[in-house]
């Protein structure tokens, strides 16, 4: 997933006059949608073809959840490109993810 993200990326900047803008991509069974981090944490998240833009939601995944149960977390050691091991993001993740499909 993480070399077909980087190759759109990459093509996207070549295309695009604002390189890193890479928010979404559609195909015939499913949207992919994107959002990179300042820090350059990336956040993926797949959906029907219908649903909205969820660039937003991973905004907020990012800033309100990620940062606060793993970044903010004196007793969490994260250790970048390894998965996150951490049940208060997992159940906070879970519990907002939850929200927005119900929307």
């Amino acid at each position: 997933m993480f070399g077909m993200v980087f190759a759109l990326k990459e093509l996207t900047g070549q295309m695009s006059s604002v390189p890193g803008e890479f928010r979404t991509m559609k195909t015939n069974s499913f949207t992919l949608h994107h959002f990179q981090s300042a820090s350059g944490i990336m956040f993926v998240m797949n959906s029907d073809q219908d649903s909205a833009d969820l660039c937003t939601s991973l905004q907020h995944i990012y800033a309100n959840i990620f940062v606060d149960c793993v970044t903010r977390n004196p007793l969490y050691r994260y250790v970048p490109d390894e998965s996150i091991h951490s049940v208060l993001f997992e159940s906070r993740l879970e519990e907002y993810v939850k929200t927005v499909l119900n929307k």
